[in-house]
C-alpha cells in the first residue's frame, strides 16, 4: 500500500512522535511525500489553522475519492506523553475511559489469579514443613 504524508504541514511538537510513526510505515508500506494519487493519507489533524491549514485540501481530497486518510490528533490521556491515531478522524468520538477500565480490570485480574496460585503453592510447603 502506498502511503503520502506531508511533513511540510506539521506543528511544532511533531517530532516526539512522527519519526517512529514513519519509521513503523516504512517498515510495512511504501511511503511517498505530498502525493496526492497514494492509496492512503497521512496527516497531522484535522485543525485547519496555521502550518495546518494545507491538510484541508489532503483531507477533501482523499475523502472525495473515498480513500482513507489517518490523521494525527494530539493528545488523549496526559498531552505530549500519549498520542492517538485515527482514521478519518474517528478518534474524536472514541472512548479512551472504556478501554482503560477494561485494561485495569484484566491487570487486577492477572495480578490476583497469580496471587492465588502463589499462596496454593505456599500451603502444601508449609504443611510439608511442620511436618519434617
Amino acid at each position: 500500500m502506498q502511503v503520502s504524508h506531508y511533513p511540510q504541514n506539521l506543528p511544532n511538537n511533531a517530532n516526539m512522535v512522527y519519526p517512529q510513526l514513519i519509521e513503523a510505515i516504512k517498515s510495512t508500506d511504501t511511503l511517498v511525500e505530498g502525493s496526492m494519487d497514494s492509496d492512503v493519507a497521512l496527516i497531522w489533524s484535522v485543525l485547519w489553522s496555521g502550518k495546518m491549514s494545507e491538510n484541508k485540501k489532503v483531507w477533501d481530497h482523499y475523502r472525495n475519492q473515498g480513500k482513507p486518510v489517518i490523521v494525527i490528533e494530539v493528545g488523549g490521556l496526559v498531552r505530549n506523553k500519549t498520542w492517538k491515531l485515527g482514521i478519518n478522524g474517528v478518534n474524536r468520538d472514541a472512548d479512551f475511559a472504556v478501554e482503560t477500565v477494561a485494561l485495569a480490570k484484566a491487570l487486577m485480574l492477572q495480578q490476583t489469579g497469580a496471587a492465588m496460585v502463589a499462596q496454593a503453592q505456599a500451603v502444601p510447603e508449609l504443611v510439608l514443613s511442620l511436618i519434617r
